[in-house]
């Protein structure tokens, strides 16, 4: 009686297969870690565009250095000043809130139109209210809306 028996490897279609599975696994999960980091810079974002316009309000309820304060809107940036006017992106005074790259100011809709949020004193309302999103560029649908009411008051 004779026993034959045979011994086989891996062919180099089933190398190609298997990495073909792994490409697309890995794929798959290189998109959704950078969905969950763009989001995760958006929060960060928001943040402190938020910590911004709460620190023009209450410094301008508070009349520090008995001024009034404010926020500009930029594509890429909010700017924390003081004064009745904007006094430009390059005064010292500014305090500017840089955003990554890929993180946008989109959708400005104020009231009176413009870009830039003044506080009055002591109330710490503002005629300048209204809507803006903060959103990652190229997708349109991550963002976050930021609403500032006449109040002063700002919600996300």
């Amino acid at each position: 009686m004779r026993l034959s028996l045979s011994i086989r490897g891996i062919t180099t279609i089933e190398i190609l297969f298997a990495l073909a599975i792994l490409g697309t696994i890995a794929t798959f999960v290189l998109a959704a870690f950078s969905d969950f980091r763009s989001r995760q810079t958006l929060g960060a974002v928001v943040e402190k565009t938020l910590a911004a316009f709460s620190a023009a309000h209450l410094d301008t309820i508070s009349s520090k250095n008995d001024m009034t304060y404010g926020v500009q809107l930029k594509t890429n940036e909010v700017i924390y000043f003081e004064g009745a006017t904007y006094p430009g992106d390059n005064d010292p005074g500014n305090i500017h809130y840089v955003f990554p790259p890929n993180i946008e100011i989109a959708n400005v809709a104020l009231s009176g139109g413009g870009s830039t949020i003044f506080y009055r004193r002591l109330t710490g309302a503002t005629d300048n209210y209204g809507t803006f999103d903060i959103r990652v560029a190229g997708n349109h649908d991550t963002k976050t809306t930021i609403t500032i009411n006449q109040t002063g008051a700002t919600s996300i």
